[in-house]
């Protein structure tokens, strides 16, 4: 009967030990899983950064495009009603006298 006590025990053991790879083996996919997503992470973070900065680029370009604008003198466009956009002044033709253009 202690022989059969001994073998018992040494089942329940080897059980016990099965158990426990799984489990080790099952904490060592997940270990992988978050490397994955940390590398994931850190992926996106670095796309995101390459997003901002063509953001970044392509407004600094458009700013270049209406300075240089401004500077040559090109970047008045009118109103209808003889008013620069860039200015503010009035534009019209009778510059002397009395007429309401004349401001």
């Amino acid at each position: 009967v202690a022989g059969t006590a001994a073998d018992a025990r040494q089942t329940a053991d080897a059980a016990r030990n099965a158990a426990r790879s799984r489990v080790l083996a099952a904490g060592a996919a997940a270990d992988t899983g978050d490397a994955a997503l940390a590398t994931g992470t850190a992926a996106r973070t670095a796309e995101l950064a390459a997003g901002a900065a063509v953001s970044v680029g392509v407004a600094a370009a458009a700013a270049r495009v209406i300075l240089e604008d401004n500077v040559r003198g090109r970047a008045c466009r009118r109103w209808s009603g003889d008013r620069d956009v860039c200015c503010g002044s009035w534009g019209g033709s009778d510059r002397s006298g009395n007429s309401p253009g004349n401001n």
